[in-house]
C-alpha cells in the first residue's frame, strides 16, 4: 500500500516525459486560454455581463455615475441651449426639463418620494449644497406648468437652470 502511495506522487510530481503527457499538457493550456478568451469575449459583446461589470468597473475609475451621466450629459447640452434660443416657450420647457432631470437624478440615486420636496428634504443640504435655490427653481418650474399666461423672462430661466447645473455638477451628472 505504501508501494502504491508513493509510485502515485511520484508520477504527479516527477511524471516520465512522454509524448503523449507533453501532448496534454499542451491541449489543457491551450484550452484553458481559449475559454478565458471566449469569456471576454462573451462579456464584452453581451450587455447584461458589460453593465454587471464593464460598467461598475468604468464607475470605479472614472469616479462618476455611468448610466445617469452618460444621457445626462447630451440632455443637459439641449436644455441649455434652449435658453439661448430666445423663445419664452423654449426658456419655459428648458427649466421643466431641468426640474424633470433633477427629479430623475434623485430618484436615480435612490432617494425615495412622493413629491419632489419630499426627495428634496430626504437628499438634504449634503447632497443639494443650494437647496434653496433648487426649492425656488421648483416654484418657478411648477408656477409655469399651473399657470399657462405665466410670463418668464430669460433671466430668471437662467437663474433657474444655473441653480439645476450647480447640483448637477456637484452631483457629478454633469461636468
Amino acid at each position: 500500500m505504501e508501494n502504491l502511495d508513493q509510485l502515485i506522487l511520484n508520477f504527479i510530481f516527477n511524471p516520465p516525459d512522454t509524448f503523449l503527457l507533453s501532448f496534454l499538457r499542451f491541449l489543457l493550456i491551450s484550452s484553458g486560454v481559449l475559454i478565458i478568451v471566449g469569456l471576454i469575449y462573451f462579456m464584452i459583446i453581451n450587455t447584461y455581463l458589460r453593465r454587471l461589470f464593464i460598467y461598475d468597473w468604468m464607475e470605479f475609475f472614472t469616479y462618476r455615475p455611468y448610466q445617469i451621466a452618460r444621457k445626462s450629459e447630451k440632455d443637459w447640452e439641449r436644455i441649455k441651449s434652449r435658453i439661448e434660443r430666445g423663445f419664452e416657450p423654449d426658456y419655459k420647457l428648458a427649466v421643466i426639463q431641468a426640474d424633470n432631470m433633477m427629479e430623475d437624478t434623485l430618484r436615480k440615486m435612490g432617494y425615495v418620494g412622493d413629491s419632489f420636496g419630499d426627495l428634496m428634504e430626504k437628499a438634504g443640504d449634503y447632497v443639494v449644497p443650494n437647496i434653496e435655490e433648487v426649492k425656488l427653481a421648483h416654484k418657478l418650474c411648477n408656477d409655469i406648468m399651473y399657470d399657462p399666461d405665466y410670463r418668464l423672462s430669460q433671466e430668471e430661466a437662467r437663474k433657474a437652470i444655473e441653480a439645476f447645473e450647480r447640483v448637477f455638477i456637484e452631483l457629478q451628472v454633469i461636468s
